[in-house]
């Protein structure tokens, strides 16, 4: 995240109100990123110590993007409160895509619901999605396990059908399907607790490209 006041820029002419008339570049490679305010985020896979990074960031661009990607930064996350319109039960769609970090570490939650719902990395190039009990007990889980699966953009399809499977499906950042798998439900479905949303824990997933919800 870097400083930058958008709102002066706004009002001197340079770009647009909301922005879009804008991009950064490193050589000839674009940067996803995100204006607010008083604030730049720019998302760069890596970053090696004591390393400069000359970041070309183009004002009043010519061919204006239609939205921004949200980037959380180190540390960030998106927490929200219980509401109705966000219980799962047994049937519900969740589609994620974003820069998602596949090596391990603890509780790297992209969603975490205490005693309900959880979808996170597991281990290394390691991704599971599980339905939740009393202590976070998994009463219902499916583990997908690639080597194809470092560190990068992906997108996570997860879908619940309480007559049939859960099932998860891992794609690329190009599009190309890494696998699928599943497990009976049974008539199984996410507790409703009033325990609070979480997303995107313990830098997970440093840059989202969106996350949908369908029941």
């Amino acid at each position: 995240m870097a400083t930058l006041n958008s709102t002066q820029l706004v009002s001197l002419g340079y770009m647009d109100s909301d922005g879009l008339d804008t991009e950064i570049d490193e050589g000839s490679t674009t940067r996803e990123y995100l204006v607010i305010e008083d604030k730049l985020g720019i998302f760069i896979p890596s970053f090696y110590s004591y390393q400069t990074r000359i970041e070309n960031y183009r004002l009043g661009y010519s061919s204006p993007g239609s939205y921004f990607p949200l980037i959380t930064g180190i540390g960030g996350n998106v927490t929200v409160d219980d509401d109705p319109s966000l219980e799962l039960g047994g049937n519900f769609t969740i589609e994620v895509e974003g820069w998602i970090d596949t090596n391990s570490g603890s509780d790297k939650n992209i969603i975490y619901k205490e005693n309900s719902f959880k979808l996170w990395v597991s281990d290394t190039e390691e991704i599971k999605v599980a339905i939740l009990g009393a202590g976070d007990s998994e009463t219902k889980a499916v583990l997908f396990s690639d080597s194809r699966m470092s560190s990068q953009v992906l997108k996570i399809e997860v879908v619940g059908d309480s007559a049939a499977n859960m099932t998860l499906t891992i794609w690329d950042g190009s599009g190309t399907q890494l696998g699928t798998n599943s497990t009976t439900l049974a008539s199984a479905s996410v507790p409703d607790n009033g325990n609070i949303w979480n997303f995107f824990q313990n830098d997970v997933m440093p840059y989202l490209e969106y996350l949908k919800i369908w029941r």
